[in-house]
């Protein structure tokens, strides 16, 4: 008689009892059974591609199209898919950089011909006024030589797209794992780059495409639609529980607490049109006008690793007169803290700015009270110093000495 482990008993009683329920759930039409999966918010975190909105639906084929020229090494098929003011950014320690010149300088499209790049997620957050597309992919970069750089690896990314009338409008790349710029043994300085000749076309924008409607048909989905929270990973979980916390203050309206989840040196945007601005006390300065109303956080998606994770959300803010608008948010989440987040209306009127609110008053308050302690606190080595590494006084007697 073969002989089996307790664990290979166990796992066989398992899919024993798996195979016995899904035998019962076919066999009859009047059974019916629900899988119930486990939640932590209220919100969704998961989603399918037949309930996409028609913008939703636009801006994933899109993003599909983007995607096959990457593979098909076809910059003029990729061009025409990017608006001529495209803002990106290979590596979140890079300068955002903005047009349609500046973004064919900088893409590997020509000289990298074995890159290949897979779609394993995708989530979609659209209206009429805008809509987000969060991605994790693999990229598979140079191939395996003796000592390349990641050659042959397939490297985990998640990626922010922006998409407006059928083009690409934004683009930043947010590595999961440590493969970032930022992770490598060396400093690096970035300044502009020289355009390639290749790109020489493209210095007044990018022509009209002509996007044939039958071909922005969206393709049978290869990849993840959906996650449920129970198969998100630590880093996952993290950033969840964080932008959570973040809206909870933010209908709060408690910019104190906010700014407890916040980097100081926090990238922050809140409409597209404006250039990424720096810094934990500038954000308060500028969002404490709009926060302290209903919040309603509707879909959460979440994508990262022990590197960087990415978060987009699809919420509703309420606003005094009780007007709906339909936001739809990214941030990017380090080690439980936000190092960046940017806002999208994606469904009606802009929020409205009330610099007078009690929530700016906290703000102004606090910061003037920090300032004044600041000009009150003695020059000298900073709290925590070695004292001896403190210069000796300028004049006056010398120390005592035991």
């Amino acid at each position: 008689m073969l002989k089996t482990t307790k664990g290979a008993r166990s796992a066989v009683k398992y899919w024993l009892a798996v195979g016995v329920l899904l035998t019962a759930i076919g066999a009859s039409g009047a059974v019916q059974a629900q899988l119930v999966l486990p939640t932590q918010g209220y919100e969704a975190t998961g989603q399918a591609a037949k309930n996409y909105t028609p913008e939703e639906a636009e801006a994933v084929a899109v993003t599909q199209k983007w995607f096959a020229s990457m593979n098909d090494h076809d910059m003029a098929a990729n061009m025409a898919l990017v608006s001529n003011d495209i803002a990106f950014r290979a590596d979140p320690v890079q300068p955002l950089v903005r047009g349609a010149q500046g973004y064919c300088g900088a893409f590997p499209l020509p000289t990298h011909a074995t890159s290949m790049y897979y779609i394993d997620e995708l989530y979609a957050v659209g209206g009429p006024r805008d809509a987000l597309i969060l991605i994790k992919r693999g990229d598979i970069n140079e191939p395996a030589t003796e000592i390349g750089f990641l050659g042959g690896y397939r490297v985990p990314v998640a990626a922010l797209l922006r998409v407006h009338d059928g083009k690409v409008t934004e683009w930043y790349d947010v590595p999961v794992n440590k493969v970032s710029i930022a992770a490598l043994p060396i400093k690096m300085t970035f300044g502009s780059m020289p355009v390639p000749e290749r790109c020489a076309p493209y210095k007044n924008g990018v022509p009209p495409a002509n996007l044939d409607g039958a071909k922005l048909q969206l393709a049978p989905p290869f990849y993840g639609t959906s996650k449920p929270q129970f198969w998100f990973n630590p880093d996952e979980a993290a950033a969840a529980q964080t932008v959570r916390a973040w809206f909870a203050a933010h209908q709060a309206g408690n910019p104190l607490l906010l700014g407890a989840v916040v980097d100081q040196k926090v990238n922050f945007r809140l409409k597209p049109a404006d250039g990424l601005s720096s810094g934990r006390d500038q954000l308060l300065e500028k969002l404490c006008g709009v926060i302290g109303h209903r919040v309603d956080v509707k879909e959460l998606f979440v994508v990262g690793g022990d590197y960087d994770t990415a978060v987009l959300a699809r919420w509703d803010t309420y606003g005094a007169k009780g007007n709906v608008t339909r936001m739809g948010s990214f941030f990017r989440v380090q080690h439980g803290i936000i190092v960046e987040a940017m806002d999208s209306v994606l469904d009606g009127d802009e929020p409205t700015l009330d610099p007078n609110s009690p929530a700016c008053k906290t703000v102004n308050d606090t910061l003037s009270a920090a300032a004044a302690a600041a000009a009150r606190r003695p020059a000298g080595p900073p709290p925590g110093a070695d004292p001896a590494a403190a210069p000796p006084p300028a004049s006056g007697p010398p120390p005592h000495l035991p």
